[in-house]
């Protein structure tokens, strides 16, 4: 028969297990005024303190692209993301959006695309989907280490 002593340790034993598996998903000690939680590689809970947040703004080109050179480099590969607002007089109901290609540590290549939403359907119509949006103004965000 289990005596109370052996269910108190069994029971500090489950706590202590819990614990182990909770504290990697804890916040990292650290940290100072203005620096942001970044990820460092693509594993779950893999984060430390950065310190770099980065808001560039520019336009892109004709066909929509952009490339952006971070200086100095990031020491991981950064966390990219970004808006741009243009309206479109030919449907004033589009919303326009910053896809990130090729991203790394020196810098990466944005393009900016646009979303058409439509409240009415007509048959024998196309509705188009994203399209590049071109020499649209953007801002982008970069936080990393």
């Amino acid at each position: 028969m289990a005596t109370l002593v052996s269910h108190i340790t069994d029971l500090a034993t489950a706590i202590r297990n819990k614990l182990n598996l909770m504290t990697p998903r804890l916040i990292p000690a650290g940290g100072i005024l203005g620096q942001v939680l970044a990820k460092t590689s693509s594993t779950d809970y893999a984060v430390a303190w950065g310190n770099r947040t980065v808001i560039l703004t520019g336009t892109t080109d004709t066909n929509g692209l952009a490339t952006i050179t971070f200086s100095p480099a990031f020491t991981n590969v950064p966390f990219v993301t970004g808006q741009c607002n243009q309206a479109s007089t030919a449907n004033p109901v589009r919303m326009t959006s910053v896809e990130v290609l090729d991203l790394t540590k020196t810098g990466c290549i944005i393009k900016t695309m646009r979303h058409a939403v439509t409240g009415v359907l007509l048959l024998n119509t196309q509705v188009p989907g994203a399209e590049p949006s071109p020499s649209t103004s953007y801002q982008l965000f970069v936080y990393g280490t």
